[in-house]
């Protein structure tokens, strides 16, 4: 995990001092709520680190929402428009950005609502959850998001606080073997889709540049 003021680089830690750390770092709400993305490629163990985050951050007696990028899909229409295995196309139509930043994000902002969805789209039923009323939360809320390519232009500005987490490409296959019943092999073409997708990820916007803290979880 790398940043100032931050444990040094290859230090390896427990996933409890990482996420006990991770909270200490995150900014304190300042009259309006933090935005807090845990980024990174699939199967690197982001959904695992927010609730980490997450139960530090209350445990330190802070308000804290959760929410998951895989709310934000796109239905399967746009997903699959540029072929099932396109990396591209995974890269590019997976996600819908602009609702998240409509319905998430710009209303926890500076002059914002306030009043939030967490979620825009059913993957399992793919559908849209256009009838889900919106909530209204306090300026003193840590919203803590966790997802893949967060720091894509239709985010620019949209973060107050950004944790990237990479693993080798061998780990994230085991651990999508385990969550999802994906093939063993790394280069298996059913993992090319999602490791050549996040190539591009690198190469467009060099997200470890840009993020806050860098965390390698193997």
């Amino acid at each position: 995990m790398t940043d100032s003021g931050h444990p040094a680089p290859n230090r390896r830690i427990s996933a409890h001092e990482l996420a006990v750390t991770l909270a200490a770092g995150i900014p304190a709400p300042q009259g309006r709520p933090v935005r807090v993305a845990i980024d990174g490629m699939t199967g690197v163990g982001k959904t695992t680190l927010r609730g980490l985050v997450a139960r530090e951050l209350r445990d330190a007696g802070r308000e804290v929402v959760e929410a998951s990028g895989d709310d934000f899909h796109h239905q399967q229409a746009v997903r699959y428009r540029q072929g099932r295995r396109s990396a591209r196309g995974y890269y590019e139509d997976a996600y819908d950005y602009h609702a998240m930043a409509a319905k998430l994000l710009v209303p926890l902002g500076p002059g914002g609502s306030r009043e939030v969805r967490l979620r825009h789209h059913n993957l399992e039923s793919d559908a849209l959850l256009t009838s889900e009323p919106p909530i209204r939360l306090g300026d003193a809320v840590t919203l803590v998001v966790d997802g893949s390519f967060l720091q894509r232009p239709e985010l620019d500005g949209l973060w107050d606080w950004v944790v990237l987490v990479e693993a080798s490409r061998e780990v994230s296959a085991f651990r999508q073997v385990a969550r999802d019943g994906a093939p063993a092999e790394p280069d298996h073409p059913y993992h090319a889709r999602y490791f050549d997708a996040y190539d591009i990820y690198v190469a467009e916007r060099e997200p470890r540049a840009h993020a806050d803290v860098n965390v390698t979880n193997d």
